[in-house]
């Protein structure tokens, strides 16, 4: 039995688990994911999104970010002097999200292009409400029919920082690059760090420009990614 953040009483018997992470574990309940922290470790607080940060990020409607629904505390580790505000999130709810067997990097360019679009769209709306998009890695996004999704948020901050926000777009392409890098693969730290590096340099991104134009010129002669870092890379067995 769980708490939402509204005081209401929810039960998730019939949820079949999906994976379990250092953090804790992922569950689905029919069109619902079920995200719940290791209640047994109350020290990774600090990993764990907060329930300012959760409900601005709720207020964002992006095809490039999970659409998120209730955050909510574990009953069964409420103390009889602690309520819901002292115990904080310990878990949270998000549409359930299709994953798309087909690996991005062998998807047309267009996929990708589409992908940087939705992500303009979402780092614009984020700079709005002083969201700061953090922790690009392989397993923080899936590939969906449409486009790249970002869904895990659980180190996302507000910032009231403008050269801190600047930094989105560079993070936005280390979300790409993490994926690509995964599937092409690309596992010698060198070599990542210059395709990191070669996403940043294309985007103009830093000061807030036309970053999906600038993505745009730069990899649109390319039929697919698996082409780019074959350029770029040569081949992968």
């Amino acid at each position: 039995m769980y708490l939402l953040n509204n005081g209401e009483k929810v039960y998730f018997d019939n949820a079949d688990l999906l994976c379990i992470s250092n953090f804790g574990f992922i569950y689905r309940d029919g069109n619902l994911t079920i995200k719940k922290y290791n209640d047994e470790d109350f020290s990774d607080y600090a990993l764990r999104i907060t329930e300012d940060v959760f409900n601005e990020v709720k207020g964002v409607d992006s095809k490039a970010l999970l659409h998120l629904r209730d955050c909510y505390s574990d009953l069964l580790n409420l103390y009889e002097d602690l309520d819901y505000d002292e115990v904080g999130v310990t878990g949270y709810t998000y549409d359930f999200i299709e994953e798309d067997n087909e690996p991005m990097i062998d998807k047309p360019m267009e996929y990708t292009l589409n992908s940087i679009h939705e992500l303009d769209l979402l780092i614009k709306e984020f700079n709005k409400r002083r969201i700061l998009l953090e922790d690009p890695k392989p397993g923080n996004s899936i590939v969906t029919k449409d486009n790249l999704v970002i869904i895990d948020p659980d180190l996302f901050e507000i910032n009231q920082s403008d050269i801190e926000l600047r930094n989105n777009y560079l993070v936005a392409n280390k979300y790409i690059a993490y994926k690509w890098a995964k599937e092409y693969p690309i596992n010698d730290q060198c070599e990542f760090n210059a395709l990191k590096n070669m996403l940043c340099r294309y985007s103009d991104s830093e000061f807030n420009t036309d970053y999906y134009g600038s993505m745009k010129r730069r990899l649109l002669k390319y039929k697919t990614p698996r082409e780019y870092l074959y350029h770029h890379f040569g081949e992968r067995i």
